[in-house]
């Protein structure tokens, strides 16, 4: 196996570990410290300049997940510190610690029920990929997610989306693919 291979592997494995890490295990011991996504992609031997497919879809899965749990912080962990986050029309937002607080969404946040991607795409040589996807709150909200990753993080999110009552079948209508 090429050692750059070895390197993106042993990198992927620890960002899986990292982010499956239980925060109230990692409190109570020590020596079981918590990285970032960043320095988790870093443990195979500095910045990865590509990540893969495999390491995209991990880190929107990363991001799903955070916040079906509600936990902000670590879906903001996935952006790059300086991240451009936008839904046009809306100007958008610039920065991880914007996004906490975005995520968030204060006491009356409406947590996510449920959260599907319906395709994603990943071009690992440009490092854009994209994601249709469908949010369940309170009515589903259906949509397609642009994104921009620069060593191993989020670094831009535009997100275009459509508030709908319609399940995503009934919602994309017969261009079905």
């Amino acid at each position: 196996m090429p050692a750059r291979s070895v390197v993106i592997l042993l990198a992927s494995l620890s960002f899986m570990t990292t982010m499956t890490t239980d925060s109230s295990h990692s409190q109570t011991n020590p020596k079981n410290k918590r990285h970032s996504p960043e320095q988790s992609l870093r443990a195979g031997g500095g910045p990865l300049e590509h990540i893969s497919t495999a390491q995209f879809e991990l880190l929107l899965q990363t991001v799903r997940d955070a916040w079906l749990e509600g936990n902000q912080e670590k879906a903001a962990g996935c952006f790059a510190a300086a991240a451009v986050f936008s839904s046009p029309p809306s100007p958008g937002l610039v920065g991880r610690e914007s996004l906490v607080q975005v995520f968030g969404g204060g006491h009356n946040v409406d947590l996510p029920k449920r959260i599907e991607w319906h395709h994603v795409m990943f071009d690992p040589a440009q490092q854009i990929g994209a994601v249709e996807y469908t949010i369940q709150r309170r009515i589903s909200t259906h949509g397609v997610i642009i994104i921009k990753v620069s060593r191993g993080l989020i670094s831009n999110w535009r997100q275009y989306a459509i508030a709908s009552d319609l399940t995503w079948e009934r919602f994309r209508g017969i261009n079905e693919f």
